[in-house]
């Protein structure tokens, strides 16, 4: 279903993210405007999305309860790779039932974290590039 033309103007207008007609919900690479630091842009519901800018670093399930004792909200991605995807908000019950890194039915669980100006993930809490 292709998103309203009137509601694309409007996610464009008040948000500055500017939306594919049929994927509105598709992540895009960015720059911030606070710190100028490169981010993914979204909305994080297939619902009623808000929108969401994240760093664009997976994060270990380490990276995941340090971004949210940090006060951070995390994301799951979905999609083939992060630039294809949507995202969708972690709830406490999400976290439990699909663990970071772990198969479910819908995929390898890829996880990131809210953008906070000037203040990126620690290279620690993210994934490596041996796994």
């Amino acid at each position: 279903m292709a998103m309203a033309e009137w509601l694309l103007n409007a996610i464009k207008t008040n948000t500055g993210l500017e939306l594919d007609r049929r994927f509105g919900r598709i992540t895009r690479p960015g720059r911030c405007d606070g710190c100028g630091l490169i981010v993914l842009r979204g909305l994080d519901d297939p619902d009623c999305g808000m929108p969401a800018t994240v760093d664009p670093v997976m994060l270990t399930t380490l990276g995941e309860v340090w971004s949210v004792l940090d006060g951070r909200k995390t994301y799951r991605l979905y999609g083939s790779t992060p630039f294809t995807t949507g995202m969708w908000y972690r709830l406490p019950y999400n976290r439990e039932r699909s663990p970071v890194g772990k198969k479910d039915g819908s995929g390898v669980v890829r996880v990131v974290a809210q953008h906070r100006c000037n203040y990126p993930i620690p290279n620690f809490m993210g994934l490596t590039e041996d796994g």
